[in-house]
């Protein structure tokens, strides 16, 4: 499909020969049962390394072999990473950190489901979830911490549900989409490592102490305040 069949395309900003500003960058992945659907990255680094490599896709029921099935899928492009991806890491961080104020750095995942399995929000609700992410990008809303990154408040969710969905959207369930869990970002944070590890064993060893580094908080974390941290309990 062509961009200019688009109603509300910017045929300004398409055609601008100086370019168009990146102000955001959003890395998703699907994932059942870890990561939440919107979470902002502190700053570039971390984005890099605990956003874009963490990435995983759970295989589906359209997926050939066994489902629920964690493929690493680190910054979603690894079929384009032509030379050892631990440099490749290091070169996009590089990169982030040369520029004036790089883009905000988000993570995205419509998969989350509940207990039984079942997916909690409709394909919708993406709309909600990018809408947040600009909001943030333009000092609209506040956010809660977490040992990974910042998340929505409830009360700018509902009525975002409430403006583009029509939707009531429920606290129960917003508590449940961004309950950061502490053993199952340590096992991503495992798995990563594993990967790397696998896939360039000339991975700089800053990129592992950093994940180490990463983990050592999450723990910490999972000590004081447990394994499951409902949004706005934690203090960094």
């Amino acid at each position: 499909m062509r961009l200019d069949y688009l109603a509300n395309m910017d045929k300004e900003g398409f055609e601008a020969k100086q370019g168009v500003k990146v102000e955001g960058i959003l890395y998703g992945g699907r994932d059942s049962d870890t990561t939440v659907p919107v979470e902002e990255s502190p700053n570039w680094k971390d984005g890099i390394l605990l956003k874009a490599c963490t990435l995983e896709s759970e295989t589906t029921s359209a997926t050939i072999g066994a489902e629920g099935v964690r493929t690493p899928s680190p910054m979603a492009n690894l079929d384009f990473v032509s030379y050892p991806l631990g440099q490749y890491t290091i070169n996009n961080i590089k990169f982030g950190e040369s520029v004036d104020n790089p883009p905000k750095i988000f993570s995205n995942n419509y998969f989350m489901r509940d207990k039984n399995g079942h997916f909690i929000t409709s394909k919708l609700a993406k709309k909600i979830w990018l809408h947040w992410a600009e909001g943030r990008i333009h000092g609209e809303y506040d956010a809660y911490d977490t040992p990974t990154g910042k998340i929505p408040h409830y009360a700018d969710l509902k009525a975002l549900f409430k403006k583009y969905l029509d939707e009531d959207f429920s606290e129960e369930i917003y508590t449940y989409l961004f309950t950061f869990r502490c053993t199952k970002w340590i096992e991503k944070l495992e798995r990563t490592k594993a990967f790397y590890a696998k896939m360039d064993p000339n991975t700089p060893k800053e990129i592992f102490e950093y994940w180490d580094a990463a983990i050592a908080k999450i723990e910490a974390a999972k000590a004081k305040f447990g394994d499951e941290i409902k949004p706005g309990e934690y203090k960094a």
